[in-house]
């Protein structure tokens, strides 16, 4: 159906021109009606409001493992760093400690 803006009949063109020649064409009867009023409205109604909303976006989140107790982390949670290691608080990066004795021996 061509729009008005593009030299068409437009929309108005179901509710005239569109249901006065289906009733000269056939007699007024309770099934035109109902006929008339699902061409021009509900079926219309249905065509102007179908949508479908698009999927929503996946959100990638990147997961830091604390070396300590190795659970993993988003981004948004600040990491305690030592050296190259993460940990997620100052009790795991004492564990940390603990495990290699020194932290001479995890520089290298």
């Amino acid at each position: 159906m061509h729009l008005l803006s593009g030299g068409g009949f437009g929309l108005p063109h179901l509710p005239t021109s569109f249901t006065r020649r289906l009733e000269r064409l056939v007699a007024a009867t309770p099934q035109l009606v109902r006929l008339v009023a699902e061409v021009t409205h509900t079926n219309m109604e249905r065509l102007l409001t179908y949508y479908i909303p698009p999927p929503p976006e996946k959100v990638e989140t990147k997961l830091w493992l604390c070396d300590a107790c190795r659970k993993g982390f988003g981004e948004e949670q600040e990491a305690f760093t030592k050296f190259h290691l993460q940990f997620c608080s100052p009790k795991c990066l004492t564990a940390g400690r603990k495990a290699t004795n020194n932290w001479a021996d995890i520089q290298k």
